[in-house]
């Protein structure tokens, strides 16, 4: 950002109205490529009966159940296509938001630069180390941003951890009265 505004604070300006739109859309990406969600009962129920047949393929196979499990999963095959259309939409639309977004930013600020550069008199390359400063900036400050659940649990974890090594022991291991094992 502070190389952004020392190459070109009029440029600088102008992204930091669309910074927000560029960190939600950095924001977008990582979620959606990552996203876990949308796993709900069909998909586990799926996933159980194909682990089972296949971890106890013998046994299946001696009792002769192999029609059965085919069955049972064909049956919830159904409900799981239905929540990996349902899935795949809205992946694919925040995928194509935040696409539009960056693009969008790509093509406007060097519009606004070649408007700069003309009108104000700015050099090309101030205005574009503004521009690839404050992205780059963006894209991490939105990386960052997906990591910020993660960080509340790792310092719960580590107060939890501290507190359990800050504990005092209830045995005093330095009581001579204590009974010692006698090792055989």
């Amino acid at each position: 950002m502070i190389i952004s505004f020392v190459s070109s604070w009029q440029l600088s300006l102008i992204c930091l109205g669309i910074f927000p739109f560029m960190v939600f859309a950095s924001t977008l990406v990582t979620s959606v490529a990552t996203e876990g969600a949308f796993v709900s009962g069909g998909l586990k129920e799926g996933a159980k009966i194909f682990s089972e047949s296949i971890n106890n393929m013998k046994t299946v196979a001696n009792l002769g159940k192999e029609t059965y499990f085919i069955k049972k999963y064909e049956i919830i095959l159904p409900e799981i296509r239905k929540q990996m259309i349902k899935k795949g939409s809205i992946q694919g639309f925040f995928l194509g938001l935040s696409s539009f977004i960056i693009f969008g930013f790509f093509a406007l600020i060097p519009l606004v630069g070649a408007y700069l550069f003309v009108n104000e008199g700015i050099e090309y390359e101030k205005i574009f180390l503004g521009m690839y400063a404050l992205s780059f900036a963006t894209f991490d400050i939105g990386n960052a941003q997906q990591l910020m659940p993660d960080v509340g649990k790792a310092l719960a974890s580590a107060k939890n951890l501290f507190e359990y090594i800050d504990a005092k022991s209830e045995i005093d291991i330095e009581d001579k009265t204590l009974v010692e094992r006698k090792q055989i």
